[in-house]
């Protein structure tokens, strides 16, 4: 997340282009820090439909990855 915090700002001040994360599971936080820090998206893909999801994944939940997809709305 430092880095990240780091480099953004640098980027956005040489480039006119807008910034698109995409950093995994986050939390309010760390969702508020990438809005600050001047990142202007952040992708969160969903791998599959709810009903599959325990199918795939057994690391986190599919409630988990729907709150990281509003943080980054």
């Amino acid at each position: 997340m430092e880095a990240v915090e780091t480099i953004v700002p640098e980027i956005k001040q040489r480039y006119n282009v807008k910034i698109c994360a995409c950093l995994g599971l986050l939390t309010p936080d760390q969702a508020e820090r990438l809005k600050a820090c001047g990142v202007d998206r952040v992708n969160h893909n969903l791998n599959t439909g709810e009903n599959y999801y325990g199918d795939i994944c057994t690391t986190h939940t599919f409630s988990d990855r729907l709150d990281t997809f509003a943080r980054g709305s």
